[in-house]
């Protein structure tokens, strides 16, 4: 996680006149707007002490929270080829990819990032005798499905929850936009994952 970069706030200095009606001339006092100083310097740094990042996740729900959609998954997030295979979990804010003898995955297609930009893919991901022929896991694919982070996912069959994470550097694509995935092909058992982030590592 990134720290929020710091801006010294100036403070600022107000001259207003106030007269003395017990004296015959005008005396110029300096009023200072220390409130705001304080209180702008107290928001930065709860920011920084909680560990906040200013830019964000790029991902729309990457929590998965929410109700199930129509399609059965929360908002933001669409299923694509073999739906029987997907399930969500609104309880443990989870989605569940079982027994996909095809490819399917759940996606999240116009992501804007910027080629040459690094960013930051993390998520978490549990796998239950879990094993795929033609690749699994979290990605961010481009318009060619090229991706240049490979695929989160722990490398044991099976695996509790895991933090897993990989620092990436787009290359252009050929509409300008970009997917987050969470796939499988031709995978036997089951693969978990939940609380995906994307954000700038710079």
């Amino acid at each position: 996680m990134q720290r929020p970069r710091w801006v010294r706030l100036p403070c600022v200095l107000k001259r207003s006149e106030v007269h003395d009606h017990n004296s015959k001339g005008v005396r110029s006092v300096m009023t200072t707007q220390r409130s705001f100083s304080r209180l702008a310097s107290a928001f930065a740094l709860g920011l920084w002490l909680g560990g906040v990042s200013l830019a964000g996740n790029l991902v729309e729900n990457g929590a998965f929270e929410g109700s199930a959609g129509a399609d059965g998954l929360p908002t933001g997030w669409a299923v694509v080829g073999e739906k029987s295979a997907v399930s969500y979990d609104a309880d443990a804010k989870c989605v569940r990819l079982e027994d996909p003898a095809q490819e399917v995955s759940i996606r999240q297609p116009n992501l804007s990032l910027e080629p040459g930009k690094q960013y930051r893919l993390t998520c978490q991901v549990k796998t239950e005798n879990f094993e795929a022929k033609g690749g699994a896991g979290v990605t961010i694919v481009d318009e060619g499905w090229n991706w240049s982070c490979g695929y989160l996912r722990p490398e044991a069959p099976t695996a509790d929850w895991t933090a897993v994470e990989k620092v990436f550097t787009p290359a252009p694509s050929a509409n300008g936009k970009y997917q987050v995935v969470f796939f499988s092909t031709e995978g036997r058992g089951r693969i978990f994952a939940q609380d995906i982030r994307l954000e700038p590592a710079d």
